[in-house]
């Protein structure tokens, strides 16, 4: 039963892969969109400005009797002036003429564009209708191999607390009118202040099953642990693998967990906000020493899991190497 364990977790860890690979062809092709967009809003400006001279053009050519090129040139009261009205309606028929043609290239290219973005909007659509079925996927794979370990290990021991957890977890209510206030409007940052990083993601060592699933920051127990972004503390938990441990949902779907800790300070349902005190780190758990252990995660779920360097640079956090002190 254990290898059936760790091949839905090898499953699950594919198809997280394969979720953010469809994510950034989706970013990809929103950029597209909004190239095509201002395309399509050039294009429909410069067709409004051509129907507009031709409309003067029309005006004009009403306002001056609406004579025919025969007429006008049979007025002609000298050799002199005859060829001049020939040159001035030669040039004036071939404005038209060109600006006719400008009109016609124009609503080509504004139908084209508008093909294109129809195309693209259907690309986008195709693409999140598959991260969608991706992250169901993920879902199910992570519940099936949580049943599994729960099987194995005893559903009580499974969910047994550590015996390195404290007892109580303290929670403190944090309201937008107290420090809310202080925290909103803040840029995304690291989840603690000094640190080293002492493992990174996907790092193979004894201390994990497969692959290391997330970032370790060595710092001295104690140290305050902050919400890296915007997001809602989605979980408390406290098991013998991370001791206590906080998960938060951000506004844009994905999960932050920070484990190890010594204390937590949030409650689930809370509003956080980058830096926002979490809790404090610590050695709960399966653990050597003082550290927090953070992931990223396409689900709650432990086994979606991405490399949180890139995902952090996005956000404009760049990690620092330099030692704690």
């Amino acid at each position: 039963m254990r290898g059936t364990v760790d091949r839905l977790f090898r499953d699950a860890a594919a198809a997280t892969e394969r979720y953010e690979a469809a994510r950034r062809a989706s970013a990809a092709q929103r950029v597209k969109i909004a190239k095509l967009q201002r395309a399509v809003r050039a294009q429909h400006r410069r067709l409004v400005v051509l129907r507009g001279r031709i409309g003067q053009l029309a005006a004009h050519h009403y306002r001056s009797g609406g004579l025919g090129p025969t007429a006008a040139l049979m007025s002609a009261r000298t050799p002199e002036d005859l060829l001049d009205r020939v040159f001035l309606l030669d040039r004036g028929e071939q404005a038209a003429a060109g600006l006719y043609h400008r009109a016609e290239q124009a609503e080509r290219r504004l139908a084209d564009e508008r093909e294109r973005q129809a195309v693209a909007l259907a690309d986008l659509r195709a693409e999140l209708h598959t991260q969608a079925r991706v992250k169901r996927f993920i879902e199910r794979k992570l519940e099936r191999a949580q049943g599994r370990l729960d099987d194995l290990q005893g559903a009580q021991a499974a969910r047994s607390r550590s015996s390195a957890c404290p007892r109580g977890v303290r929670s403190r209510a944090v309201t937008l009118s107290a420090d809310g206030k202080a925290l909103a409007g803040r840029k995304w940052t690291a989840p603690v202040g000094r640190y080293t990083l002492s493992s990174r993601f996907g790092q193979a060592g004894g201390m994990w099953s497969s692959r290391h699933t997330g970032l370790d920051f060595a710092v001295e127990e104690g140290k305050p642990v902050g919400s890296v972004g915007y997001g809602v503390v989605y979980e408390i938990g406290c098991d013998d693998a991370f001791g206590n441990s906080v998960t938060v949902r951000h506004d844009d779907g994905y999960y932050t967990f920070y484990a190890h800790l010594s204390e937590v300070r949030a409650k689930p349902g809370e509003r956080v906000f980058p830096g926002q005190p979490l809790g404090r780190a610590g050695t709960t758990g399966n653990s050597t020493g003082p550290h927090l252990h953070f992931e990223v995660r396409v689900t709650p779920q432990f086994g979606s899991g991405i490399d949180p360097e890139p995902w952090l640079r996005g956000k404009g956090v760049r990690l620092r190497e330099a030692p704690a002190e």
